[in-house]
């Protein structure tokens, strides 16, 4: 028998646990819900539905109930399929953006609108302008270049002439840095290097080829200044510059450097007073004419007359040796006659024949002096069969020299089999002689005549 206390307290338990259970029946009916909604064909019409009567007094009732004691009840109450509706709500907007994303994606290539007038005259990325347009540089223009050896590259690449003013003169772009550097600058814009520019600057050494074609070959980093080749001169331009006939005086400066010191020159200096050039070999003045022959100006050649060196006429052998001394040479060249250059070579052979010929035996003098031009001998000697020195070959050198002008000049000369018999007083010693002929700049002979 159960008292009205227990009763009560027996229906508040009943009343609590039907409370408790309310949620069981709606979740089932909220999944029933769900799964129709599902096979719904129209996400729309889903998403409209109105959700079970009992779900909607459920929510409703849900708040009117605080049965805080039955703390492990509450997993129950927040399953509710509220989230399940949720999800299913959710993935309409995912279908939605899917549709979106379609409609954002670019045409195929074929399907895209040609561009209009407009678009067509817009201007290029800035990429596309520096390729198609790089800086433009006008002859006699200067820019800046700044190339950096490496263990890969370290060679520079150019062919240069280093002997024709103040500035290195490109001949050639071969491959190393410089053709590198050209084939970046397609695409910076910058303007490339090119045959016929000139380097005015290495580094900051100016002025002396000489000195910048060292540094570029000692330093690792090179800072140039490069200017552009003027423009080629018309060809009537040079051909309106008159070539020196027979007689006429033009003027050539020389500089010597530590490349190239020799003057290059076969001459005579005994047939007046002038310097005769003989002939023309490797050395400034071949330099000098292969420079000039696009300038219109005259080149020297054998047969012009040498009649002034830095101010000194009338004295050959003072200008030859003003020629030999002088860093910067300053000439003034007298253009010979073509057309005598034949008679004048075969001048000297007629008179060594009219010459005088000494008897055997016979002794005659030769006084020889060395130059800057010239200071060999040219002679092959025997030093050790007696008391004199004897000439077994003459070679080129100050002796075959002279042997050219002293047919003409009524003198004997010496050839071989002849003897010396006294070099600068030394006689009856052919090794002192010998010696003296390699120290003395001026030579005084007895030569006898074998």
């Amino acid at each position: 028998m159960i008292c009205g206390c227990c009763a009560d307290d027996s229906n508040r338990a009943s009343e609590t646990i039907a409370i408790d259970t309310v949620p069981v029946l709606p979740v089932a009916q909220q999944q029933q819900w769900a799964l129709s909604a599902e096979n719904d064909h129209s996400a729309a019409q889903a998403s409209q539905r109105e959700p079970p009567a009992a779900l909607s007094a459920v929510v409703e009732e849900a708040p009117s109930v605080a049965v805080k004691p039955v703390d492990k009840e509450k997993p129950v109450i927040e399953e509710k399929p509220v989230i399940e509706e949720e999800a299913v709500i959710k993935e309409k907007p995912v279908e939605e953006q899917k549709a979106a994303e379609k409609k954002e994606m670019p045409p195929p290539e074929e399907e895209r609108p040609t561009p209009t007038p407009a678009e067509q005259a817009a201007p290029a990325s800035p990429i596309a302008e520096v390729k198609a347009a790089p800086t433009t540089v006008q002859p006699g223009d200067v820019f800046d270049v700044e190339l950096r050896k490496t263990a890969v590259q370290a060679v520079m690449g150019l062919d240069v002439d280093k002997k024709s003013g103040s500035t290195v003169k490109i001949m050639k772009v071969k491959e190393g840095l410089v053709a590198d550097y050209n084939q970046a600058s397609l695409s910076s814009g910058k303007p490339e290097i090119k045959a016929g520019d000139e380097i005015v600057d290495v580094n900051g050494i100016t002025g002396n080829p000489i000195a910048m074609v060292d540094a570029i070959g000692k330093s690792s980093l090179l800072t140039l200044k490069v200017r552009r080749a003027p423009a080629e001169q018309p060809a009537p331009a040079a051909a309106a510059v008159k070539a020196p006939v027979s007689g006429d005086v033009f003027d050539v400066e020389l500089r010597k450097t530590a490349v190239q010191s020799a003057i290059g020159l076969d001459v005579d200096k005994h047939s007046g007073s002038t310097v005769k050039v003989l002939k023309v070999k490797e050395g400034l003045v071949l330099d000098y004419n292969n420079t000039i022959l696009s300038s219109g100006k005259p080149e020297i050649k054998a047969g012009d007359e040498i009649i002034n060196v830095n101010g000194i006429t009338g004295n050959p052998m003072a200008m030859v040796d003003a020629i030999g001394k002088s860093s910067l040479l300053t000439l003034k060249v007298r253009r010979g006659d073509p057309t005598q250059q034949p008679a004048a070579v075969a001048a000297p052979v007629a008179a060594a024949k009219a010459a005088p010929t000494p008897e055997s035996g016979n002794v005659f003098n030769v006084e020889l002096k060395k130059t800057a031009l010239q200071s060999k001998i040219g002679l092959d000697v025997d030093k050790h069969s007696g008391d004199t020195v004897k000439v077994l070959k003459v070679k080129e050198g100050l002796v075959a020299d002279y042997n050219k002008t002293a047919p003409s000049l009524g003198k004997n000369e010496i050839k071989a089999g002849d003897e010396i018999i006294e070099l600068n007083g030394i006689t009856g010693n052919p090794m002192a002689m010998v010696d003296a002929i390699g120290t003395s700049n001026t030579l005084t002979l007895k030569v006898r005549r074998s």
